[in-house]
């Protein structure tokens, strides 16, 4: 039975990563429902903080709250602060999307306390990142929030990059330099941001995705007609999109125009965009580089 539950878990999982939020729910009420019976509170308390996850992703706020409330409990009372910390993390992650920016608070706080005293997991550098995002859109707490930020920072450097993300801190720290009229800081922290997005290892694979629309942008410039003719069908489909989308378009339509600036191009654009353009630029740039995003001619009979 206890097996059953675990692949219940593992199935509600997939289910969440496929997207299937109902599949995902029916999969960790089952596992939960199994756990409860058998009294494993350790298990109960994973499979409500996934529960929490998938009601989070549905926007089901209410349900997603009370499902992390239960874990967080649970996890509580057994004493594993490590585990309540991230629950606490994800508990104030549904308090700011639902308005409520003073409990979020407490809770990030509460969670911060728990992974630093003492050190486990990140040491609460994502929890001092999730605070200081929350902070810099309150009325006098951008001095509060930067310095939370740099505490991330700090975090961040001594941790795996990919687990880290620190270009997202970077980017943080960016918004809120903006925010207290320091655009040279900014721009440095943005630099600092594509940079370590750049040599992330996992920033060349992810660029894989986009490779027939920087093809594209390349032919076209070259004149082709039919990648033309394709480059504006892409950037019509980001516009339509909206949000970074829209900032993507306007940059590739700037490249079209003959804009190789890559610091202006990539100003006040998101982090996986600024790529893009970084890619494109190089493939401009490079000829040699070329080849692995052009389409590879068919072999003759």
């Amino acid at each position: 039975m206890r097996g059953q539950g675990v692949t219940e878990g593992q199935l509600g999982t997939l289910a969440m990563a496929e997207g299937d939020l109902n599949e995902a729910v029916q999969r960790h009420q089952a596992a939960l429902a199994l756990f409860q019976r058998l009294q494993e509170p350790a298990m109960e308390a994973v499979a409500q903080h996934q529960l929490g996850r998938a009601f989070q992703e549905a926007k089901q706020w209410e349900q997603a709250e009370r499902h992390y409330r239960e874990s967080a409990v649970l996890k509580e009372k057994r004493g594993d602060l490590a585990s309540a910390a991230r629950t606490w993390n994800q508990l104030a992650m549904v308090c700011e999307r639902t308005g409520r920016p003073e409990v979020a608070e407490t809770w990030y706080r509460k969670a911060i306390a728990a992974m630093q005293n003492p050190p486990n997991g990140d040491r609460g550098a994502v929890c001092l990142s999730n605070l200081a995002e929350l902070l810099q859109h309150q009325p006098g707490r951008l001095a509060e929030a930067h310095q939370l930020a740099e505490e991330a920072l700090a975090i961040k450097a001594t941790l795996d990059p990919g687990a880290a993300e620190i270009w997202k801190t970077y980017s943080l720290l960016a918004k809120i330099a903006e925010q207290q009229s320091r655009p040279r800081e900014a721009t440095d922290y943005r630099r600092q941001a594509r940079e370590a997005k750049r040599g992330y290892a996992g920033t060349a694979h992810e660029m894989k995705r986009y490779s027939p629309l920087i093809a594209a942008v390349v032919l076209a410039i070259g004149g082709d007609a039919k990648a033309q003719t394709a480059t504006e069908k892409y950037m019509a489909q980001l516009e339509k999109a909206g949000g970074e989308n829209t900032e993507l378009a306007a940059a590739l339509r700037r490249i079209l125009s003959g804009d190789r600036d890559e610091e202006v191009l990539c100003a006040g654009i998101g982090l996986t965009a600024s790529m893009i353009i970084e890619t494109l630029l190089h493939a401009l740039d490079d000829p040699s580089s070329r080849a692995a995003l052009l389409p590879q001619p068919k072999p003759e009979d």
